[in-house]
């Protein structure tokens, strides 16, 4: 990827079309335009894909109790101001009248 313009569109692997803004949930190299273009694709990278794996360096263990910004996405809910929302999935339901 070194070789690659820093503002070159990127395109998805399986169409060509671009913007293609969603990538491998594992290996994070390679890019798709939809989820299905990606699902389209697994068969062929999934061979490639755990080459990338297998030749990335491990990752040093955090510290427990840290909690600083992962490379994974945090799904937890979260309220207006964006901060963790921790009521019970019974009050939120309510709140929106389920």
């Amino acid at each position: 990827d070194s070789n690659v313009a820093l503002d070159a569109p990127v395109v998805c692997a399986r169409c060509g079309k671009g913007p293609a803004r969603k990538r491998c949930g594992k290996c994070r190299k390679v890019h798709y335009c939809s989820q299905l273009c990606q699902m389209g694709h697994w068969a062929t990278h999934k061979h490639a894909c755990g080459v990338v794996l297998a030749k990335a360096p491990p990752k040093a263990p955090r510290p427990p109790g840290d909690e600083s910004e992962s490379e994974e996405e945090d799904t937890r809910p979260r309220d207006m101001y964006g901060e963790i929302d921790r009521r019970p999935p019974e009050d939120t339901t309510r709140m929106i009248g389920v």
